[in-house]
Order: structure tokens, then C-alpha cells, then sequence
């Protein structure tokens, strides 16, 4: 495999979580690479660790986008994009890590599938709470790549996510066709950037964890999944981005999209503790909602006190964590 992959990392004042990022890039088993490092106007160290990298490495592009030029995320992403020299493309969040297999596997299984315009793989969400950690593989992306429902209703935005943007392996002229990301989003991208791929061809995918996707629990983190301003907003853009779309849909399809996006907002309200601001999203489930036991659920959990919550959350899949870990074993 010659084929060339451009690691595209973006980056903002995290420079200890950008090292994590950085190992994983440079412990890829494919031999054809480059990392591009994309610093949105760092006010930390980043900018320093990032220039002694690429003095050492020549494999390695730092970019840096000053303050008066930063446009967020996406953006940064488009830079990214735009300087790549790889004919696949791989974005990696600075928070995100990738096993070592991670582009081997995906360029091998995308080589396999000329016809495919991406390939996408299971993820560990790895969820941290004070010193302790647990992963739990997701296989979700995947699963609807094998559902007859996803490429059926190839319309419907809901069934176009297939994994986090650092699980993703695409092809850079699908990419620049689509024109990219679109720097109105400043959460969801994945939706939209998959849901405009998807008009252009298919997706292949890997059935391993090769990506790990950190979640930190708690309200002191800057992780944009954990921003609720940031959520509200890019569901009302893509909302009005995507209203022709969203008038054609079923009515069933339009009740999935609601209820997706109140539990997404109630979830998060929950988790950065706004618990009252949360139970509004549970009152619109109940309004549209047929499942009495998720209902019932949610409206328990709506009453518990915030760090009862977090802690109750982690343990759960805490224990799922282990009794995959345990079942994995047996197997073998």
C-alpha cells in the first residue's frame, strides 16, 4: 500500500492532549504518511512543541492560524484539507487518539472498495471521571451501515452519522467536491459533512475500535461536547440549512429527528448540570415519545442531583466496560 494519508490534527491552547494525539499519529503501522497540525491561534505552549516537532520530522506540517483569522473548528479543518498532499485524508481532534492499526486497516478495507468514498470504524469512548477511566466500544456507525433502513433512506440526515470525525477515513477529492466542512457548524459537522458525502457515493467500514474518543465528565472541560450553547446552535443550523430536506421527510422520520435532538440536548443538560433547563427537552419527549420506559428513564434521571447523575452515568458504563471486557475473554 503507496498510497499517501494525510493525518490532519487540529488544535487549540490543549498542548497536553495534543502530545496524546500527535504519539498516536507517529505509532501508525501505514508507512505513507503526513501530519498536518492545524493551531487555531493557541495561547499555550502548542505553538512552541509544534515548531520543534517539525524541525525534527519532515513528515510533519505545523500551521498555525493567528487570532484576527480564526474562524473556528471547521475551518481549521478546511486548512487542513487544503494543504493535504494525501489522496486519503484523516482528521484526528487533539482530545482523540488512534490505534496503531487505525489507517492500515481503513486504507486497506477503502482500497478494497474503489466504489466507497470513505471508510469509517467501531470507537472507544473512553469516559474519565477524576482519576478513573472506562471504555466502551461503540459500534453504532456500523450497524447502520449493515441496517437496510440507512441506505434506503439515504435522505434522512439522521442515518447519515457513521462515526465521530476522528474514526473517519475519506477521500480528499470527495472531500474538496463536497467543499469540505462547513465553517457554520461549530458542533455536528460529522452530520452534515457525511450527509453531503453520502449525495456523492458510499461508505465502507472496519468492525474494530480503532479510534478511542475521550469524554470527560464533568463542568470544568472545554470540550465542545460539552458546550450547550454550541449544541443548540448547530441543530438550529442545520435545521434551517437543511429545511427543504426536513419538509419532505415522513412523519415518522421527523418524530426520530425531534426526539434525537431533545434527548441529545437533555443529556447534555444533564451532564454540565442544568438539570431544570434539562427537564424542558424531557417535557417535548413526552409530547412525541411512544416508549413509556425511556420516558420513564429520563424523568429519574431528571430528578437527580448533578454529581448523583455523573456518578451514576460513569458507573454504568463503568460495569458495561468490564463485563464487555470479561465476555471478550470467554470468547477467546
Amino acid at each position: 500500500m503507496d498510497t499517501k494519508i494525510s493525518a490532519v490534527i487540529t488544535t487549540k491552547s490543549r498542548v497536553q492532549l495534543l502530545k496524546r494525539a500527535v504519539q498516536s499519529v507517529l505509532d501508525q503501522t501505514y508507512p505513507h504518511m503526513e501530519m498536518i497540525i492545524v493551531d487555531d491561534a493557541s495561547e499555550d505552549e502548542t505553538q512552541a512543541y509544534c515548531l520543534g516537532l517539525s524541525a525534527e520530522r519532515p513528515e510533519i506540517n505545523y500551521i498555525r492560524i493567528e487570532k484576527e483569522d480564526s474562524q473556528g473548528g471547521n475551518h481549521a479543518r478546511n486548512v487542513g484539507i487544503e494543504a493535504a498532499s494525501g489522496e486519503y485524508i484523516a482528521f484526528l481532534d487533539d482530545d482523540d487518539a488512534w490505534l496503531p492499526e487505525k489507517t492500515a486497516k481503513q486504507a486497506a478495507e477503502l482500497m478494497k472498495h474503489p466504489e466507497c468514498i470513505g471508510v469509517t470504524c467501531y470507537y472507544r469512548m473512553i469516559y474519565s471521571f477524576g482519576m478513573r477511566e472506562c471504555s466502551v466500544v461503540e459500534r453504532t456507525p456500523c450497524n447502520m451501515l449493515e441496517n437496510e433502513v440507512f441506505e434506503k433512506q439515504n435522505g434522512a440526515i439522521f442515518y447519515t452519522a457513521v462515526g465521530v470525525t476522528s474514526a473517519l477515513l475519506l477521500r480528499k477529492r470527495a472531500l474538496t467536491d463536497v467543499g469540505g466542512f462547513d465553517t457554520g457548524f461549530c458542533a455536528l459537522q460529522e452530520f452534515d459533512l457525511v450527509f453531503r458525502l453520502r449525495q456523492k457515493g458510499t461508505f465502507c467500514y472496519v468492525a474494530e475500535a480503532l479510534t478511542d474518543y475521550y469524554n470527560y465528565f464533568g463542568t470544568h472541560n472545554d470540550q465542545i461536547s460539552c458546550n450547550m450553547d454550541k449544541l443548540l446552535s448547530a441543530f438550529a443550523f442545520m435545521e434551517k440549512k437543511y429545511s427543504a430536506h426536513f419538509a419532505q421527510l415522513e412523519q415518522r422520520h421527523k418524530t426520530e429527528w425531534a426526539i434525537y435532538k431533545h434527548t441529545a440536548c437533555f443529556e447534555r443538560c444533564m451532564r454540565i448540570g442544568l438539570p431544570k433547563q434539562g427537564r424542558r427537552y424531557l417535557l417535548e419527549i413526552l409530547k412525541i415519545s411512544k416508549n413509556p420506559k425511556a420516558i420513564a428513564k429520563l424523568a429519574l434521571v431528571s430528578i437527580m442531583p448533578h454529581s448523583l447523575y455523573i456518578r451514576i452515568w460513569f458507573w454504568l458504563r463503568y460495569i458495561r466496560s468490564r463485563s464487555e471486557e470479561l465476555l471478550s475473554n470467554d470468547a477467546k
